[in-house]
């Protein structure tokens, strides 16, 4: 089976998952805005990771047609509006909807319907102790792990969903996850919910995708940094200690220091400090503006790395952006695409990458060596 032929559409709750399910799904696109244009596999970023869950739901139910399968894409971290998402679903849809946020490839399983991470959260980090908290009053049937991985696993996911209940699976491994994909696209209008792991469970059925060309020639970077993960902030120090220019964002009075792009790679990230989280939809505002002016201003190549959906979103409709073509991605999670305007960028998970994942990101922006990873 082909994803592309069995996913009607994808649809997500922020710009840095949706690029990640499209590329994995096999599409080509990934849409800022509805469309009734049909395509093999739609992606659409709703962008309602930070929606109030009325918001959230109306938007899973507005964008959900009444058949074909469907992948609905949420944090692997459970983080933002899964239960309205797929009470939207559920307003829709009477079938199949299985549910696992596991992301193996960052280290993130789920066991016994709960996140386990290879490093625990600090203590500033809220998110639902388990899927079934995540999902609030919505019924729920767990699968486990040896019924994941049994050969009955198509009877069990039939028989949760003639109940109208959600299955929410175990899942410890890219494997498993592919078990759980064969198991649901045997189902007639099944819907999928999960990370981005879940998404590359279906993509690994289909034939191997085509790098798109990038443009060969040296460009200055601006690398982005909205996320107030410590891991980006830890990497942010990676990039500074390899000589790129670090500027920073007061996050109380929006004060920056001359955006000049002169050093062939620049960092526009957020000065560390305690930060009301009403004021971070401000904040990611102020950086889009930001990002804009530099880009509608500067003469010569430029290409843009945004880090955190958040930041991604509001950078991008700052700039008008309507629709991604992907190119291909410099490691999982980190996104290489190009807009209708020829503007390169990456977008990439706030918490996702390595220590050297900015670093990485940078380099194939400033001098891409047109090899990137499908």
């Amino acid at each position: 089976m082909r994803s592309a032929d069995i996913m009607a559409a994808a649809l997500c709750d922020d710009l840095s998952g949706a690029a990640e399910a499209a590329l994995a799904l096999g599409a080509d696109t990934v849409d800022l805005v509805r469309s009734a244009q049909d395509w093999d596999t739609q992606v659409l970023d709703l962008d309602i990771r930070q929606a109030d869950p009325e918001t959230a739901r109306a938007a899973v139910r507005a964008s959900l047609s009444d058949r074909g399968q469907v992948f609905l894409k949420i944090d692997s971290l459970l983080r933002g509006n899964v239960e309205a998402m797929v009470r939207g679903v559920r307003d829709v849809r009477t079938g199949l909807v299985v549910c696992t946020p596991a992301l193996p490839v960052a280290g993130r399983s789920t066991v016994n319907g709960r996140v386990v991470l290879p490093v625990e959260p600090g203590p500033g980090e809220h998110r639902p102790a388990s899927v079934e908290d995540a999902l609030g009053e919505l019924p729920v049937t767990p699968v486990k792990l040896d019924e994941l991985r049994s050969p009955e696993l198509p009877e069990v996911l039939a028989q949760i969903a003639r109940t109208g209940r959600i299955a929410v699976c175990d899942a410890e491994t890219d494997a498993d996850l592919d078990l759980l994909a064969a198991a649901t696209a045997r189902v007639e209008d099944a819907v999928a919910v999960g990370s981005a792991g879940l998404a590359a469970a279906f993509g690994r059925a289909r034939p191997a995708r085509t790098a798109q060309a990038s443009a060969a020639e040296a460009a200055q970077v601006l690398v982005v940094v909205g996320s107030a993960e410590p891991s980006a902030r830890a990497q942010v120090e990676l990039l500074a200690a390899d000589g790129v220019p670090v500027l920073s964002v007061d996050p109380v009075t929006l004060d920056v220091p001359d955006l000049a792009l002169t050093h062939g790679r620049t960092v526009l990230t957020v000065r560390p400090a305690p930060l009301d989280p009403a004021h971070s939809r401000a904040l990611a505002a102020h950086l889009a503006r930001l990002v804009a002016d530099v880009v509608t201003s500067h003469d010569g190549p430029l290409r843009v790395a945004l880090t955190g959906g958040e930041t991604a979103r509001r950078g991008l409709d700052a700039l008008g952006v309507r629709r991604l073509h992907l190119l291909g991605q410099v490691h999982p999670g980190a996104v290489h695409a190009r807009t209708d305007t020829g503007l390169e960028i990456v977008t990439r998970p706030g918490s996702h990458g390595g220590p050297d994942s900015l670093l990485a990101i940078a380099a194939q922006l400033h001098q891409p060596d047109l090899q990137e990873d499908l």
